[in-house]
């Protein structure tokens, strides 16, 4: 996959216009400020700069679960343009199934929790994952929205930006409430081994793109072009900055088309963290915007209370049909 690095820059008046063009991907980023410092906005205002973000690709084994009334269509592809799908309506893409997907990371593999009070985070284990469809994208605000009612709550508010703010409890309540509404259909969170796979699309190294090898626990020169994290900067400065939490979709999917599963918002998983015998909490993955590059991992994996509620903890969805 060839294509031209995503960057964000500010300039004084003029608006910049920057274009990343790839076999897979193509983003249009506007940003547009009146200073070279952005102010960080509080929970309840609006950002003071709007990054616009057009993603374009070709989704195959496509379903689409429109948000305005409901209904829910299979399509044998969609493309090029993305851009509703992280508004009005919910894109999911089936994967294939594997009878022997193997979880975790070797003991070896940099970043690794296991090395931490000596607690094994990511055991290794072969699993057999049955076909199952999942979320594109991430949910985003007016999703979240358009099922809740709820107002926005977030830190940097967009409609297409990554709903966070969000509680495992939270993100339960939003599922309830679009399963009330749906027929023939239901919404959940993925199960961990489901994340896991989803995000390696096929692959056994550290991220999605195997080409990423020479890191640290920090910094993985390559993960830019898939996901906004620290990329070796202070976490304090990134947390507060617009720019380093753009629009869903501004970076290059992985190879089964699913984007931001690296870095972006850390997204909760259905299943309880039960890591040495602990209880009450549930798993998160993913990493986030302003988090190292080794929270970033594929089988990297945390567990918070489902009451948790913090900036950069959002969630995506699988679908699945009910009889």
């Amino acid at each position: 996959m060839n294509a031209v690095k995503c960057k964000y820059l500010h300039m004084k008046k003029s608006p910049i216009i920057i274009t990343s063009a790839g076999a897979a991907i193509a983003a249009v980023i506007i940003v547009t400020t009146t200073d070279t410092k952005p102010t960080p906005p509080s929970p309840d205002h609006g950002a003071p700069e709007r990054i616009v973000v057009t993603t374009s690709n070709t989704v195959e084994n496509a379903t689409i679960l429109d948000l305005t009334n409901f209904t829910v269509e299979e399509k044998a592809s969609v493309g090029p343009c993305l851009d509703d799908f992280k508004l009005n309506k919910l894109l999911f893409t089936k994967l294939p199934a594997n009878s022997a997907f193997v979880k975790g990371s070797p003991t070896n593999e940099i970043g690794r929790y296991s090395q931490v009070n000596k607690i094994d985070f990511e055991p290794m284990s072969t699993n057999n994952v049955d076909s199952f469809s999942i979320g594109v994208f991430e949910v985003t605000q007016k999703q979240y929205e358009l099922v809740t009612g709820e107002p926005h709550g977030n830190k940097f508010v967009q409609p297409d930006r990554a709903k966070d703010y969000v509680s495992w409890n939270d993100a339960k309540l939003f599922i309830d409430t679009l399963n009330k509404k749906l027929t023939g259909y239901e919404v959940d969170l993925p199960t961990d081994t489901q994340w896991e796979y989803a995000c390696r699309a096929g692959t056994r190294t550290p991220f999605c793109d195997s080409s990423i090898t020479n890191y640290n626990v920090r910094v993985a020169p390559g993960l830019e072009k898939y996901a906004s994290y620290l990329n070796g900067r202070d976490a304090n400065i990134v947390r507060e900055t617009v720019t380093d939490f753009p629009p869903v979709g501004a970076f290059l999917p992985n190879a089964w088309n699913l984007y931001d599963m690296h870095g972006g918002v850390w997204e909760w998983c259905k299943d309880d963290w039960t890591v040495n015998g602990t209880k009450g909490m549930k798993t998160v993955r993913g990493g986030g915007y302003w988090f190292n590059a080794d929270d970033c991992r594929s089988a990297n994996r945390h567990g918070y209370v489902p009451t948790h509620r913090n900036h950069g903890f959002g969630f995506r969805l699988v679908l699945r049909k009910v009889k």
